[in-house]
């Protein structure tokens, strides 16, 4: 995986013995060489070496975020289940499929963004970093592209004279090919487009077979589409890693020789030939991106005002599974939400009738919690490997309450769970299960400790 600084790593589990898999909670960490052992830690000794060795600005560890990445991924979710939830979240996964490798890489990936402040790179490789328009000695004109990496500009294009319109990619890429439509302001006249390549900025050559023409007095608005040759923007070959684009690239364009016109480009964009649209695989970039929107690390842009009739909202710790008799649990868009809800995410309550308050809610906290693991040289010595986090199976507690809407009031739920209303009350529990002892099938690791 590639960080936005520069950074990679190669990521995986961690195995150890017997049956357990972890991730990493410091990216910085020391990895064992030699037989080691792994217990049970609390969050300050695991994590007391994180924020020294991370960069500046790196964000507190959070215990409850964690948890809620681990709960909405791999290898508690499946695969196949997450490549479903991506795809109904709005995610464009490519037939809906996500190997484990790659969920992988975006939990681990996820884990380190908390921890040690890493950035995964996210930049769409087809979204010019910088885009600048260019007439003679002109002052140059610093153009913003859209969300799609399209880039308009008009201008005046006097006689015999060129244009240029410079597109600075994230990274270097090579093009399969380029597009744009002509917009009304454009003078009926002869316009004569070309690209061109550059790996300084400085020095630009051709690109082959990339010229577009525009007839003089046939003048529509496109859109023009010209595909490119195969290799035709190659820079240079990089051994296993195969043939390099150019990071730099333009489009130059001409209009008449005898009289000044007007340019109106619009929606200027360039076709990256990649598998990928980022600079990580699609889909580990998707799953990031959905984890950290679960964990609350990342707010969706999409806000839309809250529907009337809804009580709420409530808040539950993550993987909290809340039912309603008699109404229905939904979003403060009024769409139902179903299965275990994203930690910090609110959620409001539709009763079926306004009589039929008081409303039963029942809360089932989650089957699993979090053991962080402190790695040691020897048997209970000083923590001095990297720390692990993984998920352990627990008895799950259901708790029923009464919501009868009339004043602020918090109400803790057993075993780390909390749910919160404002301008709502939650009654007293008035059914509360006794709880059983969490499983010990990991008990070889360490002792247990409570969970985050």
């Amino acid at each position: 995986i590639h960080f936005l600084d520069g950074t990679t790593a190669r990521t995986d589990l961690v195995r150890l013995n017997p049956n357990v898999d972890a991730y990493s909670l410091d990216f910085y960490g020391k990895s064992p060489r030699s037989l080691a052992h792994y217990r049970e830690s609390g969050w300050h000794e695991a994590g007391s070496g994180l924020v020294a060795e991370a960069p500046p600005g790196a964000p507190n560890v959070s215990g409850q975020a964690i948890f809620a990445i681990l709960m909405h991924s791999y290898p508690y979710v499946s695969t196949r289940e997450l490549g479903r939830r991506l795809v109904a979240a709005g995610y464009p996964l490519r037939n809906g499929a996500l190997r484990d490798h790659e969920a992988i890489a975006a939990t681990q990936a996820a884990l380190w963004r908390l921890t040690n402040g890493l950035e995964l790179d996210v930049r769409p490789l087809d979204v010019p970093a910088r885009a600048v328009g260019r007439l003679g000695h002109r002052p140059a004109r610093e153009l913003r592209p859209d969300s799609e990496g399209r880039v308009s500009w008009s201008t005046t294009l006097p006689a015999d004279r060129t244009a240029h319109l410079e597109l600075e990619l994230p990274k270097a890429a090579q093009l399969r090919g380029y597009r744009f439509t002509l917009g009304e302001r454009t003078g009926r006249h002869a316009v004569t487009v070309r690209l061109e390549q550059s790996s300084d900025r400085q020095h630009w050559r051709d690109v082959s077979r990339s010229t577009i023409t525009v007839a003089d007095g046939h003048i529509q608005p496109g859109p023009y589409t010209q595909r490119l040759g195969l290799g035709s923007t190659v820079a240079s070959s990089v051994g296993t890693g195969g043939e390099q684009g150019h990071r730099y690239y333009r489009l130059t364009v001409h209009g008449s020789t005898d009289r000044d016109g007007l340019l109106d480009l619009r929606d200027v964009q360039l076709s990256v030939a990649s598998r990928s649209r980022f600079a990580n695989a699609d889909p580990v970039t998707y799953l990031y991106d959905y984890l950290l929107t679960q964990a609350g690390v990342l707010a969706r842009t999409e806000q839309a005002r809250e529907v009337a009739g809804l009580l709420g909202p409530f808040r539950s710790g993550p993987g909290a599974l809340v039912g309603a008799d008699g109404g229905s649990v939904v979003d403060a868009q009024g769409r139902p939400l179903r299965g275990p809800l994203p930690g910090g995410r609110p959620f409001y309550l539709r009763p079926g009738r306004v009589e039929e308050l008081p409303l039963r809610i029942s809360v089932t906290t989650p089957d699993v919690r979090v053991r962080v693991l402190a790695g040691s040289a020897v048997p209970d010595g000083p923590a001095v490997f990297t720390p692990l986090v993984t998920l352990t199976r627990i008895d799950p507690v259901s708790v029923s309450y009464l919501v009868d809407g009339a004043q602020d009031l918090a109400h803790d739920v057993p075993a780390g769970g909390t749910v919160r209303s404002r301008g709502h009350a939650l009654s007293r529990p008035i059914f509360r299960p006794r709880r059983s002892e969490p499983s010990d099938h990991l008990a070889t690791v360490g002792p247990r400790t409570s969970g985050p």
